[in-house]
C-alpha cells in the first residue's frame, strides 16, 4: 500500500482491477492511481469534498483533516457483476463547523474488455441532524500528476459529458459525473 508523505490516518486499500488502480481510503481521499496498471503513479491526491458557505468545507487533503473515518474501508472480490466492490464511511466532525453529514463512499470496478480502465465512486449523504442543510455543494478534487518528470500536462474540460481530464501524450486521467444523468 502507498505510504503517503500527508498525516493522514490510516486504514488504506487499493482498487486493482482490469487496467487501472487506485488507493482509496475510508476518510474520502483518493491517493496513488496507476494507469495502465503497473506504470507510474497519476496522482498526487484526490479527496471527496462537500461545503456550503465558509467556514463549512470539509475536505480531507493536504493539511486538513474534517472527514472523520466511522469504519474501515472493505474491498470484496469478485463481488458479481463488478470485479471488486468497495464501501467506507465517514462524518464531517473534524470539520471546524460540523452539520452531521455522514457519507458512505462505494466503489466499483471491472475486469471487461472496454469498462476496464476506470473506477466508479459513489458518494451518499445523509443528514443525521434534525436541522437541514441548506445550498449544499458536492465535488471532487483531483491533483494529477500524469508525467511526474515533466510539468507540462495538460487539461481541459467537456460540458456535455460532465468531465474534467488532464492528459500527457496518450495518457488521458480524468473524473466524470455519472448520477445525476447529464
Amino acid at each position: 500500500i502507498y505510504q503517503s508523505l500527508l498525516h493522514i490516518p490510516l486504514p488504506r486499500d487499493t482498487h486493482n482491477c482490469g487496467e487501472m488502480s487506485l488507493v482509496i481510503s475510508n476518510y474520502g481521499t483518493l491517493e496513488y492511481c496507476e494507469y495502465p496498471d503497473n506504470s507510474l503513479n497519476r496522482l498526487y491526491l484526490g479527496g471527496f469534498a462537500i461545503g456550503t458557505t465558509m467556514p463549512y468545507v470539509i475536505k480531507t487533503y493536504y493539511n486538513d483533516e474534517d472527514w472523520v473515518p466511522m469504519d474501515g474501508v472493505y474491498i470484496y472480490e469478485p463481488y458479481p457483476p463488478f470485479c471488486e466492490y468497495s464501501h467506507a464511511a465517514y462524518s464531517d466532525s473534524g470539520g471546524e463547523v460540523i452539520k452531521g453529514i455522514i457519507t458512505k463512499q462505494n466503489g466499483y470496478t471491472f475486469s471487461e474488455p472496454g469498462v476496464k480502465d476506470f473506477v466508479i465512486m459513489e458518494y451518499i449523504l445523509k443528514n443525521t441532524s434534525s436541522n437541514p442543510v441548506e445550498g449544499l455543494y458536492a465535488g471532487i478534487f483531483l491533483d494529477w500528476n500524469i508525467n511526474p518528470s515533466n510539468s507540462a500536462d495538460y487539461g481541459g474540460t467537456d460540458s456535455l459529458r460532465s468531465m474534467a481530464y488532464q492528459h500527457y501524450g496518450n495518457i488521458y486521467m480524468g473524473s466524470a459525473i455519472l448520477n445525476p444523468p447529464r
